[in-house]
């Protein structure tokens, strides 16, 4: 995403129960009942959905993260549209318990210029306040305008309007704008692309350290206790490792896989063909770098993987381990170059010096 991508948030409270609300956000004929006639979900990280709206337009992306009844994150793009095309841009749904109903909020960051913003928002604004109305077991209508049909708010295309930063209230639907990337679901869909693109010694290293993690907690699951641990409850013990090549877009990455005494481990949720596993990695491990590391980050992790025999207790446990080590390696001292490139950034910022305030140069690098 360049700097000078766009981005929206709205939030809409639901009478339903996040898991209800979640139900309207990946069941094909629940969808349709709010946006669209006619929809193809295919609710799993990799998954497509396709979603047809009145005037023939279709809405087309992929799932990068599904968590019920948490969290939805998935590409957004127009076939056939030039400025929204496919994969372009990111939707990216929470869903908060509210009392007897739920908060939902949506993020779409990527989008190209104010006026792209601008119809978004009044086309996102427009079909979740639809969707209160069909979780709340209320009839929302026909989702075509008497004014004419709109492809999901957006007004023509060829219509140019100046999208506004201030903060407004509609029907009950709080709406911020922003026209650069300044929040933290901006910073960390450009900390991403990053990562993707330039940065690829640091992805190789982070998606290695968060692949062997899991393998290990995974492994000790098999075994019935931790690496180490006396328990009567242990079936099995690891037996070293063995290297295991995994080729990635940053690169191939050598893999250390956990061996067993008795029989083989095979992590087939990492190694299997056509798993998207590495696209997973890459998600979350942005997220962690900017945001830090969180159980909730790890656990959707591993469920998006499907991995079922780690426990929440070890789960957390790993997070927390994990959230060491990346905080030794976002603070690790600058001076094992030489390096390629050095890439820098720098603001002023108001100071008191010597009883006045002054403008003051802050600056930081990274390798």
């Amino acid at each position: 995403m360049s700097a000078e991508a766009f981005s929206l948030e709205v939030d809409q409270r639901i009478g339903a129960s996040p898991d209800e609300v979640f139900r309207y956000l990946t069941v094909p004929e629940l969808y349709t009942r709010w946006m669209g006639t006619a929809a193809q979900i295919d609710a799993r990280p990799g998954g497509a959905f396709r979603v047809e709206v009145p005037g023939g337009a279709a809405a087309v992306g992929e799932y990068l993260i599904v968590q019920p009844p948490e969290l939805l994150v998935y590409t957004w793009g127009w076939e056939g549209n030039s400025e929204v095309p496919p994969g372009s841009s990111t939707v990216e749904i929470t869903l908060a318990a509210d009392g007897d109903g739920t908060i939902l909020t949506l993020r779409h960051v990527g989008l190209p210029d104010a006026p792209m913003q601008s119809s978004h928002v009044e086309g996102w604004t427009r079909y979740l306040g639809r969707l209160a109305l069909a979780g709340s077991g209320s009839d929302p209508g026909s989702s075509v305008r008497r004014s004419g049909v709109r492809t999901a708010g957006l007004r023509s295309l060829n219509e140019k309007t100046t999208a506004s930063s201030s903060t407004r209230s509609v029907e009950g639907t709080r709406m911020r704008r922003s026209t650069v990337v300044k929040d933290r679901i901006d910073q960390l869909q450009d900390f991403r692309k990053q990562l993707e693109g330039a940065d690829v010694d640091m992805l190789r290293e982070m998606v290695k350290l968060f692949a062997e993690q899991l393998m290990g907690a995974d492994a000790d699951a098999l075994c019935g206790a931790d690496y180490g641990e006396r328990s009567p409850e242990r079936t099995n013990r690891r037996n070293g490792y063995r290297e295991r090549p995994w080729d990635t877009r940053a690169g191939t990455i050598a893999l250390a896989v956990p061996k067993l005494r008795e029989g083989t481990y095979f992590p087939e949720w990492l190694l299997e063909p056509r798993r998207r596993a590495e696209r997973a990695f890459v998600q979350v491990v942005a997220e962690c770098y900017v945001r830090g590391v969180s159980t909730r980050r790890v656990e959707g992790l591993v469920a998006h993987l499907g991995i079922e025999r780690i426990s929440k207790s070890r789960v957390s446990k790993m997070a927390k381990e994990l959230d060491e080590q990346v905080e030794a390696f976002r603070t690790r001292p600058l001076d094992g170059g030489p390096y390629t490139y050095v890439w820098m950034d720098a603001l002023t910022q108001k100071v008191r010096e010597g009883g006045r305030i002054v403008p003051s140069p802050a600056w930081w690098q990274r390798a």
